[in-house]
């Protein structure tokens, strides 16, 4: 999956090619660079970064597996269970 993220911070990734770097199916990862473009990045490259996790559909991490089969988020979508898991983190 490559990732071209235009202009933003310049601690954000300028160009990411995801399946180089990580599986991206890897929901912990997904959280973690949130998390670091939610102090760091812009609004877009947030919902970027969103709008990928959504489309990679992560199943698998310590983390995200321990949230996403709680019988309390049973239903919820990638993109609740990424802003959970973010939270943790």
């Amino acid at each position: 999956m490559k990732l071209s993220m235009g202009e933003h911070s310049e601690l954000t990734f300028a160009s990411v090619d995801l399946d180089e770097i990580c599986d991206s199916d890897l929901g912990d990862i997904w959280a973690q660079w949130l998390k670091f473009e939610r102090q760091h990045g812009t609004e877009a490259t947030r919902q970027e970064v969103i709008n990928w996790c959504m489309a990679a559909e992560p199943h698998h991490s310590p983390v995200w597996e321990f949230f996403a089969k709680d019988d309390k988020n049973v239903g919820k979508g990638t993109k609740e269970i990424l802003e959970i898991v973010v939270i943790i983190q």
